[in-house]
C-alpha cells in the first residue's frame, strides 16, 4: 500500500477564518486537516478533523473560528487500501496561526 509523503502547507489568517492550502500529492485518496485552539491542552479530544474526500482538493477554509485567537493546524495526505480499507498517512508539522 502507498504511504503518502508528509506534506507542507500554508495557512493564511482572515477574519474568523484560516485558509489552508497545499500542493496536491499523486496517489492519495483524500486529505485531512486537523485544528484546535492553541490554548487548549494537548488532548486528542480537542482536535477537529476535517476529512476531504477528493484527492484533487488543494485548499480548505476553516470558518466560524473565534476572532483574534491562535489555532494549531496540521494536514495529512491519506492513502486508502483497495483490499482491506486500511488507511495510511502522517500529519505534517503543526503550524500556529492567529485569526483576525
Amino acid at each position: 500500500m502507498y504511504n503518502p509523503p508528509i506534506i507542507t502547507f500554508t495557512a493564511v489568517p482572515g477574519e474568523k477564518q484560516i485558509t489552508v492550502s497545499w500542493e496536491p500529492v499523486a496517489g492519495v485518496s483524500h486529505y485531512r486537516v486537523a485544528y484546535r485552539e492553541a490554548s487548549k491542552t494537548n488532548s486528542f479530544f480537542h482536535w477537529v478533523n476535517t476529512p476531504y474526500d477528493s484527492p484533487n482538493t488543494s485548499s480548505l477554509t476553516l470558518t466560524g473560528l473565534k476572532p483574534d485567537t491562535a489555532y494549531l493546524i496540521m494536514v495529512s495526505a491519506v492513502s486508502r487500501s483497495s483490499t482491506d480499507n486500511s488507511v495510511r498517512g502522517q500529519f505534517s508539522k503543526t503550524q500556529e496561526v492567529k485569526t483576525r
